[in-house]
Order: structure tokens, then C-alpha cells, then sequence
């Protein structure tokens, strides 16, 4: 990490102050979750929003390693049958002060279709704690029972979802294509399209594509929600928008 942050940063004045609290942690560290934990912060010490490290145990890593098709990439442990993949269920979630919530469901994806909601705390996965990547491992073609808490204080239920191979780049195009939504309202049609990235090859031709298409060709307003997971074009994505 030391190596990477010294040769790559873009900003050389703060690469001090990130080798100080490097260093400290490296002088205490103990175990890898010591040492996972010490590299966090001293990536916190540069303070720049593009920069972290991700680990085959996050689903992140899967899919900025396959909508960026990062250098050596093929010889880390995501591929299946020679695809960068992971097992899951269309979902992201976070931990908000020791509980894990849902953050994200992909349009289309399984966890929508099973009643999966975005604010979902989720209890357990088949009676074990969530974790993002080993709570679906060895499950693709099968379900997992997800229990979850929908109001603060209520007993928590389970829900039944199908675990499958999620390959990021089609899963996101596809999450894409499955957000397009019309609304009627007072004689208004007004569509909708989440945009979940922008970052890998083929999206600027996705959205032009979505855009004429039959269902939002003709609306008299487009919402177009930019709450993504990952982002990646500069200012020609605005050409769409532009008469």
C-alpha cells in the first residue's frame, strides 16, 4: 500500500502525513484485521473521496475490478468460468453504527423481486451475522433466508431469496434497463431512469438507447436519478440532454 499510495497519489504533499499514521499502526499491529484496519486510516490521512482498498470479502472490489478492468485483474480470486463474478443477490448494504441496513437494491435483481426495501435492517442471513460476499458463497442456484427488521423495535421475519452468479458490469446495465419507470399525474407522464453507472464501456450508448426508446421517448419530464453505485464520465454525459 505504502508503495502504490507513493508512486500513484496525485497529490505528493500528503503522502507524509499518511506514512506518519501508517507507520504508527504498523509499530502496534498484531493481526491482519490490525493491519486491514491501520491501512484504512492512513488512506482516511489523504483525504480524497476516489482513494480506499477493497478486499475479495466486499463487493465493491468485484465490481470496480470489472467495470474498470483494473491491470492483472485476472489473476485475482473473482473469476468464475473466466468472468469476474461473485454469488449474491442484487443488494448492497452498510454498517450505521453496529447495524447493517440495506443502501442499494438493484432494479430487477432478486432481492427487489423477493421484497427486499431499501432501509431494511438486516438481522441475519440463514441465522448468521450479513457479510457481504460469505453470506452467498457456494449458495448460487439456491436461496438464502434473509431475516430482517422493518420498524425499530419489531420483531424481525424472513424472506426468501434466490442466490445467483452476478457478473458486475451486466448486472448494473441491467439494473439500468429495469429502473425505467412512467408516472401519470395530472395529465403529466413523467419518467424515470436510475442511473447506477457511468463508468465502464458501452453505458453513454445504454442511455441513449433508453432515452429514445418507446416508454421515455415521449414523456414531458425525465427524472433522471443519479444515486449510482459507481460514476466515470466526464462532461460529454450532458450531450444527451443538450438540444
Amino acid at each position: 500500500v505504502d508503495k502504490i499510495v507513493a508512486e500513484h497519489f496525485y497529490n505528493p504533499a500528503a503522502i507524509p502525513k499518511f506514512r506518519n499514521v501508517l507507520n504508527a499502526r504498523k509499530a502496534t499491529t498484531q493481526t491482519v484485521p490490525d493491519a486491514d484496519d491501520g491501512i484504512a486510516q492512513a488512506l482516511r490521512a489523504l483525504n480524497a473521496s476516489h482513494t480506499g482498498r477493497y478486499t475479495p470479502d466486499q463487493i465493491e472490489y468485484y465490481e470496480l475490478l470489472d467495470i474498470f478492468q483494473t491491470q492483472g485483474y485476472r489473476k485475482t480470486p473473482a473469476l468464475h468460468d473466466g468472468q469476474i463474478a461473485y454469488a449474491g443477490i442484487g443488494m448492497a448494504a452498510r454498517d450505521i453504527d453496529g447495524r447493517i441496513f440495506v443502501t442499494h437494491l438493484y432494479d430487477g435483481g432478486t432481492a427487489q423481486k423477493a421484497g427486499l426495501r431499501v432501509g431494511d435492517e438486516i438481522v441475519a442471513v440463514n441465522g448468521q451475522p450479513y457479510q457481504p460476499i460469505a453470506s452467498f458463497k457456494d449458495r448460487a442456484g439456491g436461496n438464502v433466508s434473509v431475516q430482517i427488521r422493518r420498524q425499530t423495535g419489531a420483531a424481525p421475519f424472513a424472506i426468501e431469496v434466490p442466490v445467483v452468479w452476478l457478473r458486475p458490469n451486466p448486472a448494473l446495465r441491467d439494473a439500468i434497463r429495469n429502473s425505467v419507470r412512467v408516472f401519470e399525474k395530472d395529465g403529466q407522464r413523467i419518467g424515470s431512469l436510475r442511473l447506477w453507472t457511468y463508468g465502464s464501456n458501452g453505458m453513454h450508448s445504454l442511455m441513449t438507447e433508453l432515452i429514445s426508446s418507446d416508454a421515455l421517448r415521449n414523456v414531458d419530464g425525465l427524472v433522471l436519478d443519479l444515486r449510482s453505485r459507481w460514476g466515470g464520465r466526464g462532461s460529454e454525459a450532458a450531450d444527451l440532454f443538450l438540444s
